[in-house]
């Protein structure tokens, strides 16, 4: 959103409420005005894009700071009940937001908002393309013809690297209606629409096997537009509910291409009888298609009794894409492609259906049950065909085999039973049990069952002592599972049942068969009406036993306290801590699709990542320092650390030798303080201050260059790391 059109919104807003404002000022006795306008400057000590990731504070630079809110309504005994209630926030801001609601209360309304979300991903990365915002993208007219084998290091990246910034900023505005005709009914329609504009990192690639390929960095063009739609009516009497909905979605892509200069002319294998002079000069690749989707739902509950209750709903669902292909590629006629696609566009279609009931019962003060059965459907009508594809846009067509497209459907059964007893006024034992059955087309693995079993058991030790623990069992297998069957259903000719692209031994974790254990607790202690403690924990392990290579263990540990003490009328505080840590156990073996498996360990590996994050915070409000003076205190600090032991193999065919990967980390120390000055009851003096030090150390961009790598054109940049003050003074007016 422009500043200008900030400016209107909030224009707008004070004309509505200014000759209402006046009237209450002039005594009118039906109408009811309150509300707050909030002014004053601010100035930001840090150029960061990280620092004003969500906020737009990326430079060093002053800032206006607004805020308002209001709400009039007719007085109580006037009998209209209208009311308009409004409220602008950042406005001074690039993540501002507006919003406006007004009507009859309990008779019809209407609805306003806006809101500004900005993300700034990168500033100042470098790249030798122009044209970064479009979708065309150019190298300088000055760019040589590499030699042989030649990669970025031969590139004049001194003389040609600009710096670009990478940023994409959504605008969201909508309304809507609602409308109460009579007793039990309300009818409700929601519209909105959503613009994202910006550039973001994707990769553009030249070559089409492992030895030839050269890939840059591009900064993609973002032009979105969707639009929803929510048509809702309900209706509510005694035992009965129901409601009728449906939901719109249409996505629009102002871009269906992005087109880039070659930057490895001469340097990487090309097509043709001479394939180091027969290179493309330009490549091409398809961006966000245009969508639709459609969703209706019928859902309802009914009472049967004062103890028992059923509910249900019933929804069909429809998505849609017919975005024209493009074509194999746009070296044509250097690279004949004689067979033609098989259609002008993926004539894309998938149904959904969606169905549950339930039931839930007190059969009697210490006794209840329930139960429920989900069955989602996911039906992908889209046709197939065969792709006999370019190799990013060098190799000959169909020489990576011709492809067909898969359109994955999937059927789940899901059955949830649970069961309470009552041990006794503040305690309860429960019991549920869970079954998922998925079965799924074009898979490694047609069908996955899964059972769980909870136990918890809640209740209160003490007057002031009350928790709950609970304890999980999870267990999932299938049918065989077939590791080559994407392969052969996506190729044509089907190449046969030893044809392997991965490891026929290699499973994956959401196919796997796996065990779980989980364990939950959580207690609160009130001690007196002053003092609240709150504890938690949990702690899980998978167990993925019948997986050779892949994802063979997660295990995942939990705690968190919180303290909240009001000291005084005057002082209250609170502290937190929490501790997480993951780990996850991966293991793989050296493999070249289409190989006989390897049997020889030394071609083994394996992978241990740890991730732990500690966060803890803590505050205080306090009014009795200095008469009418009231301080706000916030600190929060968070350490994210992640460790990588890495075994390899050492055998001649092997990983090699392998060094465990250098940690990632990341800190962020951030200090939040206040304080207002009451003048009277309508004036408030606000001074703000905020402290935040961000650090992070990420080896996958600390000195990594543009031509660090051999074969990618990069953009450069490494960890973002910022000491951010920013200071604020404004004036709070209430009416």
């Amino acid at each position: 959103m422009t500043t200008q059109k900030a400016l209107m919104l909030t224009g707008t807003a004070i004309l509505c409420l200014w000759p209402v404002a006046a009237g209450a000022q002039q005594g009118e006795p039906n109408m009811i005005l309150d509300g707050s306008v909030e002014a004053g400057a601010g100035y930001v000590t840090e150029d960061s894009f990280k620092f004003g990731e969500y906020t737009g504070l990326v430079d060093e630079s002053a800032f206006f700071i607004g805020n308002f809110d209001s709400t009039m309504r007719d007085a109580p005994d006037d009998g209209t009940a209208f009311y308009l209630e409004m409220q602008g926030r950042n406005l001074g801001l690039e993540n501002r937001s507006f919003e406006l609601e007004a009507g009859s209360q309990g008779r019809y309304g209407a609805t306003l908002n806006f809101e500004q979300i900005p993300h700034y991903l990168q500033q100042d990365a470098l790249t030798p393309y122009s044209g970064e915002g479009s979708s065309i993208l150019s190298l300088p007219p000055t760019w040589p013809t590499l030699a042989a084998n030649a990669g970025t290091s031969a590139m004049p990246l001194a003389s040609t690297l600009r710096p670009i910034d990478l940023k994409t900023e959504r605008e969201r505005f909508g309304g809507g209606l609602f409308w109460l005709p009579r007793e039990n009914w309300r009818f409700d329609v929601d519209y909105r629409n959503e613009t994202k504009r910006g550039t973001q990192t994707t990769f553009g690639m030249f070559g089409e096997n492992g030895g030839n390929p050269g890939s840059v960095a591009l900064p993609e063009v973002i032009d979105y537009e969707t639009n929803e739609v929510d048509a809702t009516a309900n209706y509510s009497s005694g035992n009965l509910q129901f409601q009728a909905m449906y939901s719109g979605s249409f996505f629009n892509s102002g871009e269906t291409a992005l087109r880039w200069e070659n930057a490895y002319t001469g340097g990487i294998e090309g097509f043709g009888p001479n394939p180091w002079t027969d290179i493309p000069d330009e490549g091409q690749m398809a961006l966000a298609p245009d969508n639709q989707a459609h969703n209706f739902t019928l859902s309802g509950g009914y009472s049967v009794s004062p103890t028992t209750r059923i509910t249900g709903s019933v929804g069909y669902g429809i998505m849609l894409q017919d975005e024209d292909f493009l074509p194999f590629t746009i070296n044509t006629p250097a690279i004949p492609t004689p067979t033609p696609l098989p259609r002008t566009s993926l004539d894309g279609e998938i149904n959904t259906l969606r169905g549950d009931i339930g039931i839930s019962s007190r059969f009697s003060e210490r006794i209840d049950v329930s139960g429920r059965y989900r069955y989602s459907e996911r039906d992908n009508k889209t046709p197939r065909g065969q792709y006999a594809y370019v190799p990013n846009d060098v190799g000959t067509q169909g020489s990576n085999g011709t492809r067909v497209n898969t359109p994955h459907s999937f059927t789940q059964h899901l059955v949830n039973l649970d069961g309470g007893y009552r041990l006794g006024d503040y305690s309860k034992v429960s019991l549920g049990y869970e079954y998922d059955n998925m079965e799924r087309t074009f898979s490694e693995r047609d069908k996955t069952e899964e059972h769980t079993i909870e136990a918890k058991l809640s209740g209160r030790a003490t007057e002031t002592i009350d928790g709950w623990l609970s304890y999980s069992f999870a267990m999932r297998d299938g049918d065989a599972y077939i590791g080559n069957a994407p392969l052969r259903e996506s190729t044509f000719p089907d190449p046969g049942a030893a044809a392997f692209e991965n490891n026929p031994d290699l499973r994956k974790y959401n196919l796997a068969d796996r065990t779980r254990n989980e364990v939950r607790a959580a207690a609160n202690w009130m001690t007196s009406d002053a003092l609240a403690l709150s504890f938690g924990a949990n702690y899980s392990f998978d167990d993925y036993d019948e997986t050779d290579f892949g994802l063979t263990e997660g295990e995942n540990i939990g705690g968190k306290a919180d303290l909240s003490y009001r000291a005084s009328d005057s002082l209250t505080t609170y502290a937190y801590y929490a501790y997480d840590q993951m780990g996850f156990v991966q293991t793989g073996s050296r493999f070249t699709g289409g190989e006989t498996p390897p049997v020889d360990a030394t071609r083994f590996w394996s992978i241990d990542t740890t991730d732990e994050i500690h966060t803890l915070g803590a505050g205080l409000v306090w009014s009795g320092l200095v008469e009418n003076v009231k301080l706000t205190l916030d600190y929060a600090f968070s350490l994210g650390h992640t460790s990588y032991d890495v075994t390899g193999g050492t055998g001649a065919n092997g990983a090699g030798t392998a060094d465990d990967l250098p940690d990632v980390d990341t800190a962020i120390h951030s200090v939040n303080l206040t304080a207002d000055y009451e003048a009277s009851e309508a004036v408030t003096f606000r001074i703000a201050y905020l402290f935040e030090y961000y650090d992070s150390e990420d080896f996958e961009l600390d000195n990594v260059d543009p031509d660090t790598m051999g074969r990618v054109l990069w953009f450069g940049g490494g960890s973002p790391s910022y000491t951010a003050h920013v200071i604020g003074a404004s004036t709070v007016l209430r009416f």
